[in-house]
């Protein structure tokens, strides 16, 4: 997992695959981590999925994952608390296929 410090966030490099049947952790895809999104790419609604999505999977509340950049792209920083890192590396690791999460 690409993830970068800032001040007492992390940011982490995610790849967004909209329009899937439910969103879902996919594994590491070139260094960023993929996720399945269930929402279109249309008006921000991937984007608030996204942000949703990792939130909860992470136990974390909305406003404490925000969407750095990439709001046009499917690559993209997320900021989330740097405690939440080894979260992610644990529900990453426990899967099978290094997907972990659903939701």
């Amino acid at each position: 997992i690409q993830a970068f410090p800032f001040a007492a966030d992390l940011r982490v490099a995610v790849k967004a695959l909209p329009n899937a049947p439910r969103s879902a952790f996919a594994g590491l895809r070139g260094g960023e981590l993929a996720v399945r999104v269930a929402a279109a790419p249309d008006k921000g609604k991937a984007n608030e999925e996204l942000v949703r999505f990792v939130a909860g999977a992470l136990g974390l509340s909305r406003n404490q994952v925000t969407l750095e950049t990439g709001a046009t792209s499917r690559h993209k920083l997320i900021a989330i608390p740097e405690a939440a890192l080894d979260r992610l590396r644990a529900m990453l690791s426990d899967s099978p296929d290094g997907a972990g999460a659903s939701g």
